[in-house]
């Protein structure tokens, strides 16, 4: 995935959308407009991730933090398992949390399994935005909606 100028960062940016699709990641219909307003740092590590869902992933995540996580962490650079993570977040949803506290479950993963993590968070916010987004409780109707509506995107998880 090439880049240069507004027409480069277009095609880097739907091309990156496109390659998140493949990797299992549910991307919002908006994808490519927020990637190419997004910071030139986050579409350089596109960039140079090509086509790697790993590597992508942990462009996003690191992307994301500064915002999602002020306090830090949000990036994946530990060395749990997807299934121990899972749990984290989902111990942080039935304990109304922070999102400090989701936070130290992301960078508490192996980033290894960041694809993975990205994958789980991408359907939750997708399929259960109502009670898992950013307006949400995150309680446990988050954690309820999630083990129904991506069951198949956690059971890859557990599996881990």
């Amino acid at each position: 995935m090439g880049q240069g100028g507004a027409g480069g960062d277009q095609a880097l940016c739907t091309a990156a959308c496109s390659t998140f699709q493949g990797c299992g990641v549910m991307v919002s219909a908006t994808c490519a407009s927020a990637c190419t307003s997004a910071s030139p740092n986050y579409r350089s590590c596109l960039s140079a991730a090509g086509a790697d869902c790993n590597a992508l992933a942990l462009c996003y995540f690191t992307a994301v933090a500064p915002t999602d996580c002020p306090a830090g962490g949000g990036v994946p650079a530990g060395s749990a398992t997807c299934a121990t993570t899972d749990t984290c977040q989902g111990t942080c949803n039935t304990n109304g949390s922070p999102a400090s506290c989701g936070c130290a479950c992301a960078a508490a993963i192996d980033p290894t399994l960041a694809n993975d993590l990205l994958v789980i968070n991408s359907c939750a916010l997708e399929k259960c935005a109502g009670s898992c987004g950013s307006s949400g409780t995150h309680g446990s109707d988050c954690n309820s909606c999630f083990q129904q509506m991506c069951a198949s995107q956690r059971a890859a998880c557990l599996a881990q």
